[in-house]
């Protein structure tokens, strides 16, 4: 591994659930001397990726000037925004795109409908991995191969969706033949969850496109024809990302 990669994995010691962290802690959570920390977080303080105070460390504000370059930049952000705003628009329904990044699924985006359901995942929190529209979308589009390391990786979390490797991988093929996944309630209570997925410029799966909106609505909607409106925004996003 070389020397920036030791450096930059200190930015994964910082989480959800633990957001300040020591020079004793990072040392402890990446398996390096303590001495080996501090001067990790020192060379990020430099850049702006971590800052320091009272001797304790977060992240810095240079990543939020990369957030905002990104939102910006973003192939699939730029692709996807416009036909967000109109899908929100013709179903009053909050959209939500989401991105694979390694073995986690993100909110990347979100445009608000009339329908302003509250959702625990809200742009940048990792979804969980085997519930909801968004995450199985993705899932079901993967190459067997990746699939079957998320399974061996998470095969506890797995093991929800089939006890055997084989009855997991069957547990996909019906979304994967449909082209999307509605769910109920899985990520929260009372929450429907249309998807779709989103393909980079190599035809792998990168992404999802979602609807979302309170499940007591669903019965004033013609779910077939939110099915087929969010899989014409799918594939207005995937050519604009085939020319990117």
């Amino acid at each position: 591994m070389s020397q920036l990669n030791k450096v930059l994995q200190v930015l994964a010691a910082f989480t959800e659930e633990r957001p300040i962290a020591s020079a004793e802690e990072v040392g402890v959570e990446l398996d390096i001397p303590r001495t080996t920390a501090f001067r990790y977080l020192s060379q990020l303080c430099e850049s702006g990726l971590i800052t320091k105070q009272s001797g304790r460390y977060s992240l810095g504000p240079r990543i939020i000037q990369l957030d905002y370059l990104m939102r910006r930049s973003d192939p699939m952000l730029v692709a996807s925004r416009n036909v967000m705003v109109s899908l929100a628009e013709a179903t009053h329904c909050s959209v939500w795109l989401s991105s694979l990044f390694g073995d986690q699924i993100l909110n990347v985006h979100h445009e608000e409908g009339t329908d302003k359901t509250p959702l625990s995942y809200g742009r940048g929190r990792a979804l969980p991995l085997f519930r909801g529209a968004a995450s199985k979308i993705i899932l079901a589009h993967l190459t067997p191969a990746r699939l079957r390391a998320l399974y061996d990786t998470h095969e506890g979390e797995a093991n929800l969706l089939g006890e055997s490797w084989k009855s997991f991988s069957d547990y996909f093929r019906q979304p994967r033949k449909d082209g999307y996944y509605i769910s109920h309630g899985e990520v929260d209570s009372g929450v429907t969850g249309i998807a779709v997925p989103l393909f980079n410029a190599d035809r792998l799966v990168s992404g999802s496109l979602s609807l979302v909106f309170d499940s007591q609505r669903e019965s004033l909607f013609n779910t077939e024809l939110l099915v087929h409106i969010l899989q014409q925004g799918g594939t207005a996003i995937n050519a604009a990302l085939e020319t990117a």
